[in-house]
């Protein structure tokens, strides 16, 4: 696995934990399907504004990552 399959990986296991807590029990396979989407905007976001960089794949699970928080200084 390399470091853009690994960020993937972080990228979807993100966005299935927000839609796990935001999908409602009654959910229809549509909503779940537009709630992914929203959510997978959401993960973006949430890694861009980390600046979360994968640095090296150990394993199909492991990875060491740098976050370099956006601080909105031009700096």
């Amino acid at each position: 696995m390399n470091v853009h399959e690994a960020r993937l990986k972080v990228h979807g296991a993100i966005t299935l934990f927000l839609v796990d807590m935001a999908a409602e029990d009654d959910a229809t396979e549509a909503d779940l399907e537009a709630l992914e989407e929203e959510m997978a905007e959401l993960a973006d976001l949430l890694l861009e504004e980390l600046g979360l960089d994968v640095v090296s794949a150990e394993s199909e699970s492991e990875f060491s990552c740098k976050i370099n928080l956006y601080t909105g200084d031009d700096e």
